[in-house]
């Protein structure tokens, strides 16, 4: 008996050592293909963007995504593979895309993924005609980056462009 629980308490020992698997589960919707992924409750995480490619990184010691069944549930349009170079490094998901990535946690222990299928947006800042309001507004407007849509010398992504002044001929009023 003694030796059983010895080896229970080995075995137990050896499985935290090898680190934590986690199953990445996949869905696809209309606009977006859906990856979650149960971490404890106040783990760190992070998710970044590169050119096709974004990787999610969990602070977990020796973590290993387990991504067999991926994708049996999803088609390879917006993601084309999912890999990772060994445990503890980050899930890096290759994109057959521009696509847009966003995370966030559910209920505090589901790691949300999504990969969408619009492109980045550039944000512009406008400030509206005191005049025509009582105060200051902040208006802003969201342009995609592509070829076909760029503005003849755009200020850069966030800057604050000065108020605009309507050029319109005055008018007499009965």
């Amino acid at each position: 008996m003694r030796a059983c629980l010895l080896f229970l308490a080995l075995a137990a020992a050896a499985s935290q050592a090898l680190g934590q698997t986690v199953p990445v589960r996949s869905g696809e919707h209309d606009t977006f293909t859906r990856f979650v992924m149960q971490i404890p409750q106040g783990t760190e995480w992070s998710l970044t963007e590169g050119d096709r490619k974004a990787a999610v990184r969990i602070r977990l010691d020796d973590i290993r995504f387990e991504t067999k069944d991926v994708f049996g549930r999803i088609p390879r349009t917006r993601v084309r593979d999912i890999r990772q170079a060994g445990p503890g490094d980050p899930l890096e998901f290759l994109l057959n895309c521009s696509c847009s990535t966003r995370g966030f946690v559910q209920d505090g222990k589901w790691l949300v993924i999504d990969i969408s299928d619009s492109k980045k947006k550039t944000t512009i800042n406008v400030f509206a005609n005191r005049r025509s309001f009582s105060n200051d507004r902040r208006y802003e407007f969201a342009l995609p980056e592509s070829p076909g849509n760029s503005v003849p010398n755009a200020p850069e992504t966030g800057a604050i462009l000065p108020p605009a002044r309507a050029k319109t001929p005055a008018v007499k009023l009965p």
